[in-house]
């Protein structure tokens, strides 16, 4: 994907940002940006791209937020970030779309050969998964809805905000373990 295509997304993404509704400001406002057990999904449909991007608190996805310090935890923060590379295990777009992917970005603090310890006097540690997926989509008018099997793999996350924008408009819903369809 080109550079300016994916920046072109992003910025659709944050423009649906603005359209979120109250009731989730409200629990964003209580809450704070990082709340364990809630994720972030934004995604964007930009010609025959779709652009995903997800959020997610580390607790979420390996159970723990700290650097990984043991085999062990090195092994679940491998193992996680693996599958979340995955898109077309965690995202099913419409199948008359045809949707491909073409790439995909997982990062995390967690992720890193060396760690900074925290200065900043008994401040809470949050670190997060971050991932972006590019599909390509042979019929994106086709494309109405993406099934979104997070939950499945990682129980822990017991709800996702997700925020949309698309030719036909703009949006946001929550997505629940038994509701974890988009549909735009």
């Amino acid at each position: 994907m080109k550079y300016t295509e994916w920046l072109y997304a992003i910025a659709l993404v944050l423009v649906a940002g603005v359209v979120t509704s109250k009731s989730l400001a409200h629990e964003q406002h209580q809450h704070g940006p990082h709340v364990h057990g809630i994720g972030l999904l934004q995604v964007a449909v930009d010609g025959d791209l779709l652009s995903i991007t997800l959020e997610v608190p580390a607790i979420n996805i390996v159970g723990f937020e700290h650097p990984p310090g043991d085999p062990e935890e090195k092994n679940r923060v491998q193992t996680a970030a693996k599958l979340l590379g995955e898109g077309v295990r965690l995202f099913t777009p419409s199948p008359s779309a045809g949707c491909k992917v073409e790439e995909t970005h997982v990062d995390s603090k967690l992720l890193e050969k060396k760690h900074a310890h925290d200065d900043h006097d008994g401040e809470d540690h949050h670190s997060e998964f971050h991932a972006t997926y590019s599909f390509r989509c042979k019929d994106p008018k086709k494309l109405t809805t993406i099934d979104v099997h997070l939950f499945r793999f990682f129980p822990a996350t017991e709800k996702l905000e997700a925020r949309f924008v698309t030719s036909n408009g703009q949006g946001a819903a929550y997505l629940l373990p038994d509701a974890s369809r988009l549909a735009f």
